[in-house]
C-alpha cells in the first residue's frame, strides 16, 4: 500500500511540475518558495532552437523571463 501511495504522488508531482513548461519545451529544474505568496522559479529548453528559459513568477503573473542561447549564455 505504501509503494502504491509513494508512486501515485511522484506521478501527481510530475504532472504538476511538467505543466510550468509550455507545451514542446522540456522541464529543466522547478523551485516553489514558501511564504505567504505563491512564488515558483522555472527552467525549460527548448530543443529545437537550443535555448533555455527562466521564469520567475507570482502567482500566475510571470515577474522574470530571461532567455539563455549561445549569445546570452547561462552562467553559475
Amino acid at each position: 500500500m505504501k509503494n502504491l501511495f509513494f508512486i501515485l504522488a511522484i506521478t501527481a508531482s510530475f504532472h504538476l511540475y511538467a505543466n510550468e513548461c509550455k507545451p514542446g519545451k522540456t522541464l529543466i529544474a522547478s523551485c516553489n518558495f514558501s511564504g505567504k505568496a505563491i512564488r515558483a522559479a522555472v527552467f525549460c529548453a527548448n530543443e529545437k532552437n537550443g535555448t533555455i528559459r527562466y521564469t520567475f513568477s507570482k502567482g500566475s503573473t510571470s515577474e522574470l523571463n530571461v532567455n539563455f542561447d549561445t549569445q546570452n549564455k547561462l552562467k553559475r
